[in-house]
């Protein structure tokens, strides 16, 4: 008998990748957000909401071995590759198939402003409380469109480290960089802003990948970023992707060989420092943005209230951020994570929706 989770993934699997001008299809990680907060009755209602914007999936064929490689990143290969990865997690199952790919596909994890990354590791999560078809179907779509648009960000991760050089004091460093960059239009093309910036490069370069244990670098550095969400709201939609990019990334690391696992932290830091360059502003990033918005001080103060909250904004970005937040509170008692998870369930607005790719 199929969950609510499995008959909503199923309907969103009939629609494309994207819709509109660049949006994103983050319907599928926003419903399986909506399960973890405790709400999976509200799943059908926002499916129902979400689904008219999309347009219709296109049939693609199986994409030959002897091509995979030229058609990473090939936007108008998404069919092709949702096919590609249905034949694959069928005939090799799905171990093997994130044992080859994983590894190729990671230097791109910035695909679709991380979207990629997302929907593959929101199937992984649903699959971590059952198995069905529907659940491994959606594991086809996350490495899909991961595939179709790769993107690899500038600079090689960690490359000349400096010792005990934290991936937060690289965010810290970054901040004179980051007041003349340009912010305009999707973040996927943002950061194409950055492409020859010999400063940039040499920031992602210095970090020491090894300064701390994978889960403790994953969060430290998130956590640094919630504080960026509350203390620049301009920019919260693109601090929050960050933020669920790299706990992606830490979802991702059980999935990948003990001699990639550094690369996880490597990729997270690359594209928190891409982010922060271009929409970082320069001016006053310590703060905690705790002033100003009694609003959210109040709700950061009832998880329960703020689950309900965001649950029922119907808004993908406030339900899969506050989820997110609330996760990495349970490993990380700091309450940056309350406050920057009540203001997601409060401040986005369906206006930002699938805006990141």
């Amino acid at each position: 008998m199929l969950t609510d989770l499995d008959e909503a993934l199923e309907r969103l699997q009939e629609s494309d990748f994207e819709y509109g001008e660049g949006s994103v299809n983050e319907g599928p990680m926003a419903v399986v957000a909506l399960e973890a907060l405790g709400h999976p009755s509200l799943i059908p209602f926002f499916t129902d909401v979400y689904t008219p914007r999309l347009r219709p999936r296109a049939e693609g064929a199986p994409i030959a071995r002897a091509e995979r490689t030229r058609a990473l990143g090939d936007r108008a290969r998404r069919a092709d590759w949702l096919a590609t990865f249905e034949v694959e997690l069928a005939e090799a199952g799905r171990e093997a198939v994130l044992a080859e790919w994983l590894p190729k596909l990671l230097p791109g994890a910035f695909a679709a402003a991380g979207s990629g990354l997302l929907r593959t590791t929101a199937a992984l999560r649903a699959l971590e409380d059952a198995v069905d078809a529907v659940r491994r179907r959606e594991l086809a779509f996350g490495l899909a469109h991961w595939a179709s648009r790769y993107q690899v960000l500038p600079g090689e991760p960690g490359t000349r480290p400096e010792p005990g050089r934290r991936i937060a004091t690289a965010l810290d460093r970054l901040t004179e960089l980051a007041s003349d960059r340009r912010r305009t239009g999707p973040m996927s093309e943002a950061v194409l802003v950055l492409e020859g910036d010999a400063g940039f490069a040499a920031e992602v370069a210095a970090i020491d990948l090894g300064a701390s244990p994978l889960r403790d670098a994953i969060v430290d550095l998130a956590r640094r970023v919630a504080s960026l969400q509350l203390a620049h709201p301009e920019s919260r939609g693109a601090y929050g992707q960050v933020i669920k990019v790299a706990l992606g990334l830490l979802t991702l690391a059980d999935h990948l060989p003990e001699e990639l696992r550094a690369d996880a932290v490597g990729r997270a830091a690359q594209i928190a420092l891409a982010v922060h360059g271009v929409y970082g502003t320069g001016v006053d990033e310590a703060g905690d943005g705790v002033a100003g918005d009694p609003e959210r001080e109040a709700l950061a103060k009832d998880v329960d209230e703020i689950r309900y909250r965001a649950a029922c904004s119907g808004q993908e970005s406030a339900i899969t951020l506050t989820e997110a937040c609330l996760r990495a509170h349970g490993m990380d008692a700091d309450p940056v994570w309350l406050r920057a998870a009540a203001d997601a369930a409060l401040r986005f607005e369906s206006a930002h929706g699938g805006r990141g790719g």
